[in-house]
Protein backbone atom coordinates (compact mmCIF):
# COMPACT_ATOMS: atom_id res chain seq x y z
CA UNK A 1 0.00 0.00 0.00
CA UNK A 2 1.47 3.36 -1.33
CA UNK A 3 0.90 6.52 1.02
CA UNK A 4 1.41 10.21 -0.18
CA UNK A 5 1.45 13.25 2.20
CA UNK A 6 -1.60 15.31 2.29
CA UNK A 7 0.40 18.26 0.32
CA UNK A 8 1.69 15.19 -1.99
CA UNK A 9 -1.90 14.86 -2.38
CA UNK A 10 -3.05 18.02 -2.99
CA UNK A 11 -0.54 19.10 -5.71
CA UNK A 12 -1.37 15.42 -7.33
CA UNK A 13 -5.19 16.83 -7.45
CA UNK A 14 -4.06 20.09 -9.43
CA UNK A 15 -1.95 17.84 -11.91
CA UNK A 16 -5.29 15.55 -12.53
CA UNK A 17 -7.51 19.43 -13.38
CA UNK A 18 -4.90 19.88 -15.66
CA UNK A 19 -3.08 22.52 -13.84
CA UNK A 20 0.58 22.65 -15.51
CA UNK A 21 2.29 25.97 -13.59
CA UNK A 22 2.01 26.59 -9.90
CA UNK A 23 3.39 30.33 -9.14
CA UNK A 24 5.18 30.15 -5.67
CA UNK A 25 6.77 31.63 -3.10
CA UNK A 26 8.73 29.11 -0.56
CA UNK A 27 8.61 29.59 3.43
CA UNK A 28 8.63 27.62 6.48
CA UNK A 29 4.45 27.86 6.36
CA UNK A 30 4.17 26.29 3.20
CA UNK A 31 7.45 23.47 2.74
CA UNK A 32 5.71 20.08 2.12
CA UNK A 33 3.53 21.67 -0.34
CA UNK A 34 6.80 23.30 -2.16
CA UNK A 35 8.11 19.31 -2.04
CA UNK A 36 5.41 18.18 -3.35
CA UNK A 37 5.56 20.38 -6.49
CA UNK A 38 9.43 19.93 -6.82
CA UNK A 39 8.80 16.03 -6.69
CA UNK A 40 6.10 16.15 -9.28
CA UNK A 41 7.32 16.04 -12.87
CA UNK A 42 4.00 17.52 -14.70
CA UNK A 43 3.53 20.84 -12.95
CA UNK A 44 5.95 23.39 -13.44
CA UNK A 45 6.78 25.60 -10.18
CA UNK A 46 7.24 29.35 -11.01
CA UNK A 47 9.31 31.08 -8.16
CA UNK A 48 8.26 34.35 -7.58
CA UNK A 49 10.29 37.21 -5.83
CA UNK A 50 6.89 38.95 -3.70
CA UNK A 51 3.32 36.60 -3.30
CA UNK A 52 1.51 39.54 -4.64
CA UNK A 53 2.97 38.62 -7.87
CA UNK A 54 1.81 34.86 -7.14
CA UNK A 55 -1.84 35.82 -7.54
CA UNK A 56 -1.63 38.25 -10.33
CA UNK A 57 0.16 35.92 -12.21
CA UNK A 58 -2.28 33.22 -11.12
CA UNK A 59 -5.13 35.14 -12.62
CA UNK A 60 -2.86 36.22 -15.54
CA UNK A 61 -2.53 32.38 -16.32
CA UNK A 62 -6.28 31.63 -16.05
CA UNK A 63 -6.64 34.21 -18.95
CA UNK A 64 -4.39 33.62 -21.15
CA UNK A 65 -4.39 29.71 -21.02
CA UNK A 66 -7.92 28.89 -19.84
CA UNK A 67 -6.51 26.02 -17.70
CA UNK A 68 -6.89 27.13 -13.43
CA UNK A 69 -3.86 29.52 -12.10
CA UNK A 70 -2.53 28.29 -8.92
CA UNK A 71 -0.77 31.03 -6.29
CA UNK A 72 1.23 28.74 -3.32
CA UNK A 73 2.03 30.75 -0.29
CA UNK A 74 3.18 30.50 3.07
CA UNK A 75 1.28 31.56 6.28
CA UNK A 76 1.03 34.64 7.90
CA UNK A 77 2.42 38.07 6.05
CA UNK A 78 2.40 35.05 2.60
CA UNK A 79 -1.04 35.11 2.88
CA UNK A 80 -1.81 38.34 3.34
CA UNK A 81 0.37 39.81 0.49
CA UNK A 82 -1.67 37.77 -2.12
CA UNK A 83 -4.83 39.26 -1.43
CA UNK A 84 -4.44 41.97 -4.43
CA UNK A 85 -4.14 39.20 -6.90
CA UNK A 86 -7.39 37.77 -5.19
CA UNK A 87 -9.19 40.36 -5.48
CA UNK A 88 -8.31 40.90 -8.88
CA UNK A 89 -9.78 37.35 -10.02
CA UNK A 90 -12.70 37.92 -7.65
CA UNK A 91 -13.91 41.38 -9.58
CA UNK A 92 -12.69 40.05 -13.21
CA UNK A 93 -14.43 36.58 -12.47
CA UNK A 94 -11.14 34.94 -13.36
CA UNK A 95 -10.96 31.36 -11.99
CA UNK A 96 -8.36 30.77 -9.67
CA UNK A 97 -6.91 28.85 -6.61
CA UNK A 98 -4.91 29.82 -4.03
CA UNK A 99 -3.04 27.30 -1.24
CA UNK A 100 -1.65 29.50 1.63
CA UNK A 101 0.23 27.20 4.70
CA UNK A 102 -0.72 27.67 8.10
CA UNK A 103 0.79 27.27 11.33
CA UNK A 104 0.52 23.74 13.02
CA UNK A 105 -3.00 22.96 14.79
CA UNK A 106 -1.74 22.89 17.29
CA UNK A 107 -0.14 26.46 17.45
CA UNK A 108 -3.20 27.81 15.91
CA UNK A 109 -5.29 30.51 18.15
CA UNK A 110 -8.28 29.15 18.12
CA UNK A 111 -10.03 30.32 21.34
CA UNK A 112 -7.57 32.02 22.94
CA UNK A 113 -7.90 35.84 24.18
CA UNK A 114 -4.67 36.61 21.79
CA UNK A 115 -4.17 38.18 18.67
CA UNK A 116 -1.20 35.78 17.77
CA UNK A 117 -0.46 32.33 18.93
CA UNK A 118 1.44 30.16 16.15
CA UNK A 119 4.40 31.64 14.43
CA UNK A 120 3.04 34.02 11.25
CA UNK A 121 -0.13 33.22 12.40
CA UNK A 122 -2.82 35.20 10.44
CA UNK A 123 -6.60 33.99 10.46
CA UNK A 124 -6.84 34.24 7.15
CA UNK A 125 -10.16 33.16 6.42
CA UNK A 126 -12.29 35.79 7.42
CA UNK A 127 -10.23 37.98 5.86
CA UNK A 128 -11.03 36.58 2.17
CA UNK A 129 -14.40 35.24 2.23
CA UNK A 130 -15.94 38.20 0.83
CA UNK A 131 -13.39 37.91 -2.16
CA UNK A 132 -13.53 34.08 -2.77
CA UNK A 133 -15.92 31.80 -3.49
CA UNK A 134 -14.90 29.01 -1.35
CA UNK A 135 -12.20 29.16 1.44
CA UNK A 136 -11.29 26.71 4.10
CA UNK A 137 -8.70 25.92 6.61
CA UNK A 138 -8.29 22.18 6.72
CA UNK A 139 -8.13 20.74 10.18
CA UNK A 140 -7.66 16.75 9.22
CA UNK A 141 -7.29 14.92 5.87
CA UNK A 142 -10.81 13.61 6.24
CA UNK A 143 -12.82 14.30 2.76
CA UNK A 144 -9.49 15.80 1.22
CA UNK A 145 -10.88 14.52 -2.19
CA UNK A 146 -14.36 16.01 -1.48
CA UNK A 147 -12.92 19.13 -0.50
CA UNK A 148 -10.68 19.83 -3.60
CA UNK A 149 -13.20 19.01 -5.76
CA UNK A 150 -15.55 21.58 -4.58
CA UNK A 151 -12.71 24.41 -4.85
CA UNK A 152 -12.22 23.33 -7.94
CA UNK A 153 -15.95 23.51 -9.47
CA UNK A 154 -16.74 26.37 -7.45
CA UNK A 155 -13.80 28.31 -9.62
CA UNK A 156 -15.03 27.40 -12.84
CA UNK A 157 -18.80 27.06 -12.64
CA UNK A 158 -21.52 29.46 -13.11
CA UNK A 159 -19.66 32.89 -12.51
CA UNK A 160 -15.76 31.65 -12.20
CA UNK A 161 -14.01 33.43 -9.41
CA UNK A 162 -11.19 32.53 -6.80
CA UNK A 163 -10.87 29.93 -4.22
CA UNK A 164 -8.54 29.59 -1.40
CA UNK A 165 -7.60 26.36 0.57
CA UNK A 166 -5.62 27.04 3.85
CA UNK A 167 -3.52 24.22 5.13
CA UNK A 168 -1.44 24.45 8.64
CA UNK A 169 1.70 22.68 8.65
CA UNK A 170 1.17 19.43 10.57
CA UNK A 171 -1.64 18.85 8.09
CA UNK A 172 0.57 18.97 5.07
CA UNK A 173 2.43 17.06 6.49
CA UNK A 174 -0.11 13.99 6.93
CA UNK A 175 0.09 10.60 5.72
CA UNK A 176 -2.96 9.61 3.15
CA UNK A 177 -3.66 6.73 0.50
CA UNK A 178 -2.06 7.96 -2.76
CA UNK A 179 -5.71 9.02 -4.91
CA UNK A 180 -7.30 7.56 -7.49
CA UNK A 181 -8.88 10.36 -9.22
CA UNK A 182 -12.49 9.95 -10.35
CA UNK A 183 -13.25 11.50 -13.95
CA UNK A 184 -12.98 15.53 -14.01
CA UNK A 185 -15.68 17.29 -13.09
CA UNK A 186 -16.57 19.88 -15.06
CA UNK A 187 -19.48 22.14 -14.06
CA UNK A 188 -18.93 24.82 -16.81
CA UNK A 189 -22.20 24.87 -19.25
CA UNK A 190 -22.48 26.30 -22.28
CA UNK A 191 -25.50 28.64 -23.67
CA UNK A 192 -25.78 29.07 -27.23
CA UNK A 193 -27.12 32.74 -27.82
CA UNK A 194 -29.79 33.27 -30.44
CA UNK A 195 -29.24 34.92 -33.13
CA UNK A 196 -32.29 34.11 -35.07
CA UNK A 197 -33.97 36.04 -31.92
CA UNK A 198 -31.25 39.34 -32.64
CA UNK A 199 -31.91 39.03 -36.45
CA UNK A 200 -35.61 39.78 -35.52
CA UNK A 201 -35.08 42.21 -33.18
CA UNK A 202 -32.66 44.27 -35.86
CA UNK A 203 -35.20 44.28 -38.84
CA UNK A 204 -37.07 46.88 -36.65
CA UNK A 205 -34.14 48.95 -36.11
CA UNK A 206 -32.40 52.09 -38.34
CA UNK A 207 -29.48 52.71 -35.52
CA UNK A 208 -28.54 49.59 -33.85
CA UNK A 209 -25.36 48.85 -31.55
CA UNK A 210 -24.42 45.87 -29.92
CA UNK A 211 -22.02 45.85 -26.60
CA UNK A 212 -19.83 42.92 -25.66
CA UNK A 213 -18.46 42.82 -22.49
CA UNK A 214 -16.18 40.42 -20.45
CA UNK A 215 -19.42 38.19 -20.12
CA UNK A 216 -19.12 36.93 -23.25
CA UNK A 217 -15.36 35.51 -23.00
CA UNK A 218 -16.31 33.61 -19.17
CA UNK A 219 -19.22 31.86 -21.27
CA UNK A 220 -16.79 31.08 -23.73
CA UNK A 221 -18.69 32.25 -26.71
CA UNK A 222 -16.50 34.32 -28.26
CA UNK A 223 -17.31 32.39 -31.65
CA UNK A 224 -21.22 33.82 -31.00
CA UNK A 225 -19.47 37.72 -31.99
CA UNK A 226 -17.70 36.26 -35.10
CA UNK A 227 -21.17 34.86 -36.41
CA UNK A 228 -22.69 38.54 -35.30
CA UNK A 229 -20.22 40.31 -37.17
CA UNK A 230 -20.42 37.87 -39.83
CA UNK A 231 -24.06 38.15 -40.67
CA UNK A 232 -24.87 41.87 -39.53
CA UNK A 233 -23.18 45.06 -40.91
CA UNK A 234 -23.82 46.80 -37.40
CA UNK A 235 -21.23 48.76 -34.82
CA UNK A 236 -19.97 46.38 -32.37
CA UNK A 237 -18.82 47.91 -28.98
CA UNK A 238 -16.69 46.48 -26.32
CA UNK A 239 -16.00 47.28 -22.98
CA UNK A 240 -12.56 47.92 -22.06
CA UNK A 241 -11.88 43.55 -20.65
CA UNK A 242 -13.06 42.40 -23.88
CA UNK A 243 -11.48 44.74 -26.81
CA UNK A 244 -9.57 41.75 -28.39
CA UNK A 245 -12.50 39.27 -28.81
CA UNK A 246 -12.75 41.27 -32.49
CA UNK A 247 -9.29 41.85 -34.47
CA UNK A 248 -8.64 45.85 -34.56
CA UNK A 249 -9.14 45.72 -37.99
CA UNK A 250 -12.50 44.10 -38.08
CA UNK A 251 -14.67 46.80 -39.92
CA UNK A 252 -17.35 46.11 -37.45
CA UNK A 253 -15.30 46.95 -35.00
CA UNK A 254 -15.58 50.40 -33.26
CA UNK A 255 -13.91 50.03 -30.04
CA UNK A 256 -15.18 51.04 -26.55
CA UNK A 257 -17.20 53.50 -25.42
CA UNK A 258 -17.25 55.09 -21.81
CA UNK A 259 -15.75 57.86 -19.64
CA UNK A 260 -11.96 56.85 -20.99
CA UNK A 261 -12.35 55.86 -24.40
CA UNK A 262 -12.63 57.55 -27.96
CA UNK A 263 -15.53 59.52 -29.03
CA UNK A 264 -16.79 58.38 -32.16
CA UNK A 265 -17.77 54.75 -29.67
CA UNK A 266 -20.06 57.36 -27.66
CA UNK A 267 -21.42 59.04 -30.16
CA UNK A 268 -22.70 55.71 -31.85
CA UNK A 269 -24.02 54.82 -28.49
CA UNK A 270 -25.87 58.00 -27.80
CA UNK A 271 -27.15 58.36 -30.84
CA UNK A 272 -28.31 54.53 -31.58
CA UNK A 273 -32.31 53.22 -31.58
CA UNK A 274 -31.21 49.81 -30.23
CA UNK A 275 -28.82 48.93 -27.63
CA UNK A 276 -28.46 45.11 -27.52
CA UNK A 277 -25.67 44.50 -24.42
CA UNK A 278 -24.23 41.04 -23.64
CA UNK A 279 -22.44 39.98 -20.70
CA UNK A 280 -21.93 43.52 -19.51
CA UNK A 281 -22.91 44.74 -16.15
CA UNK A 282 -22.91 48.34 -17.73
CA UNK A 283 -20.76 49.85 -14.80
CA UNK A 284 -19.83 53.30 -14.65
CA UNK A 285 -17.01 53.54 -16.58
CA UNK A 286 -19.73 52.35 -19.56
CA UNK A 287 -21.90 54.78 -18.32
CA UNK A 288 -19.62 57.81 -17.49
CA UNK A 289 -21.30 57.70 -14.45
CA UNK A 290 -24.80 58.70 -15.71
CA UNK A 291 -27.15 55.83 -16.83
CA UNK A 292 -29.94 57.97 -16.77
CA UNK A 293 -28.50 59.72 -19.88
CA UNK A 294 -26.67 56.50 -21.13
CA UNK A 295 -28.10 55.48 -24.83
CA UNK A 296 -31.25 57.63 -24.02
CA UNK A 297 -32.93 57.05 -26.68
CA UNK A 298 -32.79 53.65 -27.34
CA UNK A 299 -34.63 50.43 -26.78
CA UNK A 300 -32.11 48.43 -24.49
CA UNK A 301 -32.15 44.42 -24.11
CA UNK A 302 -29.41 43.32 -21.71
CA UNK A 303 -28.36 39.63 -21.50
CA UNK A 304 -26.53 39.18 -18.08
CA UNK A 305 -26.37 36.20 -15.73
CA UNK A 306 -25.28 37.31 -12.15
CA UNK A 307 -24.76 34.62 -9.60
Amino acid sequence: MQYFTVADYIVSFLEHIGSKKIFLLPGGGNMYLVDAVAKNKKIEAIPMHHEQSTGIAAEAYSRISGKLGVALVTTGPGATNVITGVVGAWIESSPMIVISGQVKTKDMIGSKKLRQSGVQEVNILPMIKNITKYSITLKNEKNLETILYKAYNEAISGRPGPVWIDVPLNIQAKKIRKPNFKKKKNNITKKKLNIKFLEKILLNSKKPVILIGHGVRIAKAEKFVEKLSKKFSIPILFTWNSMDILPFKNKNNFGKPGGVALRYPNFIIQNSDLLISIGSSLDNIITAYNPNEFAKSAKKIISLKKN
